[in-house]
């Protein structure tokens, strides 16, 4: 059975606290909201504005198996070229062992200035790793 609490304004005192510590919050946000899919259509859509376009004829993409295969991350075939590609074609996306849900976070926790160390406890992949990123996505 789960408890409601009654959340409004006149129910709620100005010494009314959450006992959770920031970095304990975003590691839980990651863990239970952050979602692969979400992150992967944001990540295409930051790294293709124009949307679904093949890397090498620059034809826009309109049949629909195409089109739903670009924004899920699967190969796509171009019916102009017949070139085969992935929307992370040519990114640094391209060649990445994490996930689209890791490298999102990681984006957004590196633009917060969050440290390495900590970005790598709240995603779980190596500091190391997130330094290289950064490098990459700083320039």
């Amino acid at each position: 059975m789960t408890e409601h609490i009654d959340i409004t304004e006149e129910n709620i005192t100005s010494t009314t606290k959450l006992n959770v510590l920031p970095k304990d919050s975003i590691k839980a946000f990651y863990e239970k909201v952050v979602n692969e899919d979400t992150c992967r259509r944001w990540l295409l859509e930051l790294l293709r504005p124009d949307g679904t376009t093949c890397p090498k004829c620059k034809n826009k993409i309109a049949d629909e198996t195409t089109v739903k295969n670009f924004w899920s991350g699967r190969r796509c075939t171009c019916k102009h070229c017949g070139k085969k590609f992935y929307a992370t074609h040519g990114s640094i996306l391209a060649h990445s062992s994490f996930s689209m849900r890791q490298i999102a976070f990681m984006i957004i926790l590196i633009a917060l200035d969050i440290s390495n160390k900590q970005i790598a406890d709240i995603i779980g992949i190596h500091p190391d790793s997130v330094r290289l990123w950064r490098m990459n996505i700083n320039g």
